[in-house]
């Protein structure tokens, strides 16, 4: 999980190089379309919902949790997020 590792360490741009290269491999891949989404949503880059649909296509289920999953870690628990933002996103997640 060489894409993961990039993502730990904020090389975003390397971990969706890394991912679209699993993807050229494997494009039914769940992690690497889901993962290339929130490398693009990192990197405020539109594609992201290409490929994050593509991921809920891929497995529904599966990917809810992913994102509930990235929201917990990285968004709900962090100081810098706003209340107002916060709940807008749990209730977008709900609505899934």
């Amino acid at each position: 999980m060489q894409g993961m590792a990039h993502m730990e360490i904020l090389e975003i741009e390397d971990a969706v190089e890394t991912f679209g290269r699993l993807l050229e491999i494997d494009p039914d891949s769940l992690a690497g379309n889901f993962y290339t989404a929130i490398g693009y949503l990192l990197l405020g880059d539109p594609q992201c919902g290409k490929y994050i649909r593509k991921a809920y296509k891929i497995d529904r289920k599966r990917t809810k949790q992913l994102l509930r999953n990235f929201f917990d870690a990285f968004i709900g628990s962090s100081p810098e997020t706003g209340r107002g933002v916060k709940a807008k996103i749990e209730k977008e997640l709900s609505e899934l």
